[in-house]
């Protein structure tokens, strides 16, 4: 179609017939038939020049706009005219539009996409959330990019997910999981389903992530949320691994900004944000090599962060503040859905339990070059250890108030290393672990067991494997501390060749 002829012609009956002619040639270049698009939608795709004529149509003179014959309708739609167009600049290159002269709704747009994957919805400012209906299904690898500003889902809605990012569904209808064109195939191979400059609202979850992986997603918020904010969830088949966020926050949800639950892998977090949650800021329930780095975690309900059962988590370059807030459970304007009762009796910001009945203990949890401002809630502790194995707690800034007992307590765990010196408290001076406290089994510093707290009975402690060092406190050394070695059966003087206990 040339443009400079449609917008130089003023002859109604030529206009429609230059209109008309253009879209049977689109019919006739398409083979397959896609889903309905909207009078608007419709006008899009015939791009400026055309979306002009028919506005002159309705303008000149005593001409009266077109009709559904003319550009097609819901009910007689134009087939695949929402697909690849010469003539639409904002729909070439696989992006299909969300608002004024575009589809209605993200779903809309999201069926357009191509089955294998690939292409983007773009959701602008004329984006109306009102027509959406909730949950938005996200079955393909394609990209989600909104403007920043427009918000996404229904602050009223406590009973949907916004946005469901689940691959589990057949989506050509013919029962394969194995067909390379197929959602559940394709959602286990690079690159995933992209997401970026979302504002997300309500809901009963604001992002649901399932059965899929690789997904990325990138400043994207989402605030108010009546249960979880982002939950990366197991559904029974199909693992949940590699993702990753990139300056998203989530925030004033009425459970935790992030939930992670079973058998998720490899989930990654850079220089985001989790705050004023109702319950966690960021809750791992035994998920494998996961790592937050940057950003903040402060003024949740409960804990910042809680790793269930957890396996290789770290959290490190992390600003910690303010958890366990009793604030942000009571006001309803910092929480409006808060769905917590009070704090935890035995207050910290971090917390590494071994899951109760399941019993099975968080290994390599490791927090590290964090500053943890502990003060602000009055919090006993920084982190308390409650059944980890080999978790590590070093080079950090904690801000303690009068009431912190230490910076972290270990109530049951294993070779756990507090790497004393290299921790500092910038208002109390508090120690980093207290020999007033049980500190667990074999409780190290910098690897050496018992150096945390100037040396422990070595006849109470066996070493792990030889080669072991142990820093007896003198009951066993003639009321001299003395490093020791553990040789696989008994722990021998390093001053001497002697048996110590």
């Amino acid at each position: 179609m040339d443009e400079d002829q449609l917008l130089e012609t003023t002859d109604e009956d030529r206009l429609r017939e230059l209109i008309r002619d253009e879209l049977t040639s689109i019919e006739d270049e398409r083979e397959e038939s896609g889903p309905s698009l909207s009078r608007r939608g419709t006008l899009a795709t015939l791009g400026v020049a055309g979306a002009s004529a028919m506005g002159l149509l309705g303008s000149a003179g005593t001409a009266t706009a077109a009709t559904s014959e003319d550009v097609g309708t819901a009910n007689n739609p134009v087939s695949n005219v929402y697909t690849q167009n010469l003539f639409t600049p904002q729909l070439n290159d696989g992006v299909f539009v969300v608002g004024e002269g575009g589809y209605d709704t993200i779903q809309e747009a999201h069926d357009a996409l191509p089955a294998k994957g690939g292409g983007v919805v773009l959701v602008t400012e004329t984006y109306d959330r009102t027509n959406e209906s909730y949950p938005i299904h996200w079955t393909t690898r394609a990209g989600l990019v909104g403007d920043g500003v427009t918000k996404l889902g229904d602050a009223s809605n406590d009973s949907d997910f916004i946005l469901n990012v689940d691959f589990t569904e057949d989506r050509n209808g013919d029962g394969k999981i194995d067909d390379p064109n197929e959602a559940a195939y394709i959602s286990h191979r690079p690159p995933g389903a992209w997401f970026e400059n979302l504002q997300i609202e309500g809901g009963k979850v604001g992002a649901y992530i399932r059965s899929t992986r690789f997904s990325v997603w990138k400043n994207v918020n989402i605030t108010g949320a009546y249960n979880n904010g982002f939950r990366i969830s197991y559904d029974g088949s199909n693992a949940i691994n590699s993702h990753a966020f990139f300056g998203c926050t989530s925030e004033k949800n009425g459970y935790d900004g992030w939930s992670v639950s079973q058998t998720a892998h490899d989930i990654k977090w850079y220089g985001c944000t989790a705050q004023l949650n109702g319950r966690h800021g960021l809750n791992v329930d035994k998920a494998f090599a996961c790592a937050w780095v940057g950003g903040a975690i402060q003024n949740n309900g409960k804990w910042g962060v809680r790793a269930t059962s957890a396996h290789g988590l770290t959290i490190r370059d992390a600003y910690i503040e303010a958890n366990c807030s009793q604030d942000t459970i009571d006001d309803a304007e910092l929480n409006p859905h808060s769905l917590s009762a009070e704090p935890p009796e035995s207050q910290s910001d971090i917390l590494v339990d071994d899951g109760g009945e399941r019993a099975v203990s968080s290994a390599q949890v490791n927090i590290a070059d964090c500053y943890i401002n502990s003060d602000m809630s009055n919090n006993t502790y920084s982190m308390i250890i409650n059944g980890g194995k080999c978790c590590t707690f070093r080079d950090n800034i904690v801000r303690s108030g009068s009431d912190m007992n230490c910076m972290v307590s270990i109530w049951e765990g294993v070779d756990n290393d507090v790497y004393e010196p290299s921790n500092y408290d910038d208002l109390e001076d508090v120690e980093t672990i207290t020999s007033s406290e049980d500190n667990g089994t074999r409780t190290r510093s910098f690897g050496v067991i018992g150096a945390a707290t100037g040396g422990v009975n070595l006849a109470n402690e066996t070493g792990n494997t030889p080669g072991d060092f142990g820093l007896d406190n003198g009951t066993n050394t003639n009321g001299n501390p003395y490093y020791a070695v553990w040789d696989g059966s008994n722990w021998i003087c390093a001053a001497s060749p002697t048996i110590i206990a």
